[in-house]
C-alpha cells in the first residue's frame, strides 16, 4: 500500500529499507540478511511505530537540539550529510554521462 524502498549495495554488504516495515533496516555483510530494529533507545521493543508518531519523535529531537541539549545528528541530517549527498548525486549524474563508474571524493 506504501511500498517506497531503498536497497544499497557495496563491496562490504548491503542495506535495504522499506517504508511500511520503517522500523527496521535489512543489513547484510555479504551473506543473506538481518533484521536491524531502527527504533533504538526511545521506543519500547515489541510496539509497532506509527507514521504520526515519527513526527512527534523528529520535533522533540529538534526541539532538543535548539534548546541547545545535543546537536541533531545522528537523528537528522546536518551541513556535511547534504554536502555528502551532494558529491553522491554528481557522481551519479557523471556516471550517467560516461557509462562508467564514478568514484566520489569527500573533500
Amino acid at each position: 500500500m506504501n511500498q517506497n524502498t531503498f536497497e544499497l549495495n557495496g563491496s562490504a554488504g548491503s542495506i535495504a529499507f522499506d517504508l511500511e516495515h520503517f522500523d527496521e533496516l535489512l543489513v547484510s555483510d555479504g551473506g543473506p540478511y538481518r533484521i536491524e530494529r531502527v527504533t533504538g533507545d526511545w521506543w519500547p521493543p515489541g510496539h509497532t511505530l506509527g507514521w504520526g508518531d515519527t513526527f512527534t519523535l523528529e520535533y522533540a529531537h529538534l526541539a532538543r537540539a535548539i534548546a541547545g541539549d545535543g546537536t541533531v545528528a545522528p537523528h537528522a541530517a546536518t551541513f556535511e550529510d547534504g554536502y555528502r549527498a551532494a558529491e553522491v548525486c554528481d557522481a551519479i549524474l557523471r556516471s550517467a554521462e560516461s557509462g562508467r563508474r564514478e568514484r566520489i571524493d569527500y573533500r
